[in-house]
C-alpha cells in the first residue's frame, strides 16, 4: 500500500476515547454521527466486563472496541487485540497511545481452524473492516500473506486461561474459528462470546452457519436475550 495511505488520518475525540481515523472512511463517518459507531457492542462490553477482567478482540480492525474494553478492565485487567492486517498495526498502536493504554497486547494474526499462513484479501482503506481470508468481491483486490492461528493457539501463546468476553468479527471465518475450537469450548475458558455472523460469506464457501450454533449449544452456551448483540454465554 502506498505510504501516503495514513497521511490523511487525524485524531478524533469522542465519548469512547480518541481515535486516529481516516476522516472519509465508513468507520470515521459513523464514529462522529449522532448514533455513533456500533453502540450496541459498547453495551455488551459494559455488561460483561469489569475492572480486572480479560477481553479478547478477534478481528480488532482499528481497535475501537479494544480501546473501550481496555478502559473498562483498567490497569489490573488484560486485553488481547488480534488483527491480521499489516496496515492497521500502526493504527491500533496509535490509538492505544492516544488513550494512554498499557494493558493491551497486539497480535498480528488471522484465526481459523489450523495454524499456518494464508492470503488475506484487502478491502479499500475506506472500509478496512471488510477485509477477510476469503474474497468477497467479484473483482480482484490486493492481498497479503498473514500468519494464522487457532483460538486455542492464540490464548495459549499469550498465557490467557480465562476470557470474560471475546468479540469475534472475521468476515465469515467465524465458521472455521469456532468449529475448529471444540476442545477449547469444552474447557469453558471463554465465558461469553459476542459473535458477528456473516452467513452469506459462509454459504458462498459451502459452509452452513447453523453448525456454529450447534457447536456452541453442545458446549453449554446459550443466547443472552438481554444483550444488545448476538451474545453467547455459559
Amino acid at each position: 500500500f502506498p505510504s501516503h495511505d495514513n497521511v490523511r488520518r487525524k485524531a478524533v475525540k469522542v465519548t469512547e476515547g480518541t481515535f486516529w481515523v481516516d476522516p472519509v472512511s465508513q468507520f470515521a463517518i459513523n464514529l462522529v454521527s449522532a448514533h455513533g459507531y456500533e453502540p450496541e457492542m459498547g453495551g455488551t462490553l459494559r455488561r460483561y466486563l469489569r475492572p480486572g477482567g480479560t477481553f479478547v478482540d478477534i478481528g480488532a480492525n482499528e481497535g475501537f472496541f479494544t480501546v473501550q474494553a481496555s478502559r473498562i478492565v483498567g490497569p489490573s485487567g488484560r486485553v488481547l487485540a488480534v488483527e491480521p492486517q499489516g496496515r492497521l498495526q500502526e493504527v491500533i498502536r496509535k490509538n492505544l497511545e492516544l488513550n494512554g493504554l498499557t494493558n493491551v497486547t497486539l497480535v498480528r494474526s488471522a484465526v481459523s481452524d489450523r495454524p499456518g499462513e494464508a492470503e488475506l484479501h484487502i478491502s479499500p482503506s475506506t472500509n478496512t473492516g471488510s477485509t477477510g481470508l476469503s474474497q468477497s468481491t467479484r473483482y480482484r483486490v490486493p492481498h497479503e500473506a498473514v500468519p494464522v492461528n487457532t483460538l486455542k493457539g492464540v490464548l495459549d501463546q499469550h498465557g490467557i486461561e480465562k476470557v470474560d468476553l471475546m468479540k469475534m468479527d472475521i468476515e465469515g471465518f467465524e465458521y472455521e474459528a469456532l468449529t475448529g475450537a471444540e476442545k477449547l469450548l469444552k474447557t469453558k475458558r471463554i465465558r461469553a462470546l459476542a459473535l458477528e455472523m456473516h452467513p452469506e460469506l459462509m454459504r458462498a464457501r459451502g459452509k452452513e452457519p447453523e453448525r456454529i450454533e450447534s457447536v456452541l449449544t453442545k458446549y453449554g452456551y446459550s443466547k443472552d436475550s438481554q444483550a444488545p448483540t448476538n451474545l453467547w454465554a455459559q
